[in-house]
């Protein structure tokens, strides 16, 4: 695979739209983009799920595999519209489908949150994705149960965050089962 290291460091969203941008541009016939965090761990089988199921809508913003505990709560099993805008979580897993990536990589908005953003610009990745998401009136799309586990002990929030409460999937059912073993129960 290929690697790519940007020294000095140069904060979370930062690399996280540069690297998006560059598998784009290296993968133009991709089917899908994957885009996750260095700090999760997948349950078994996703890649054959998502194969079979991935676009629930015709149009979607962005699907996140990973889904905070408080927006788990009582939805049923499958993929869920959350409409947070700014006040989106959830970082760990995104895909994007062609269309929807090229929208975002020429978006105002995400490309301004490095100039204007809190922070410099530096965080914020799912606080982007959310309020693009709200702007452009394209879906966000979360899976329950969750697809991830965040299992990261910091955090680029800020000093002393750590990865529990809504910040863990509270419905994963772990890296040893399928969404199919949850789904025919």
């Amino acid at each position: 695979m290929p690697t790519s290291v940007r020294a000095p460091q140069f904060g979370a969203f930062p690399n996280w739209l540069l690297g998006l941008a560059e598998l784009v541009l290296r993968e133009r016939q991709a089917e899908a983009y994957l885009m996750c965090q260095d700090d999760v761990v997948f349950c078994r089988g996703v890649r054959e799920y998502l194969e079979h199921s991935l676009w629930p809508a015709e149009k979607v913003g962005v699907i996140s595999l990973f889904c905070p505990s408080h927006y788990a709560r009582g939805k049923p099993a499958g993929f869920h519209v959350e409409d947070r805008g700014w006040d989106t979580w959830g970082a760990q897993a995104y895909v994007f489908s062609p269309a929807a990536a090229d929208a975002l990589l020429s978006s105002p908005v995400v490309w301004n949150h490095r100039r204007t953003g809190p922070n410099e610009g530096n965080r914020n990745i799912d606080s982007v994705i959310g309020y693009w998401c709200r702007q452009t009136k394209l879906p966000y799309f979360v899976h329950t149960p969750s697809l991830a586990q965040h299992v990261g002990t910091t955090s680029t929030l800020y000093y002393g965050a750590s990865t529990w409460g809504n910040r863990i999937a509270a419905d994963f059912m772990g890296e040893d089962r399928t969404i199919w073993e949850v789904n025919d129960k």
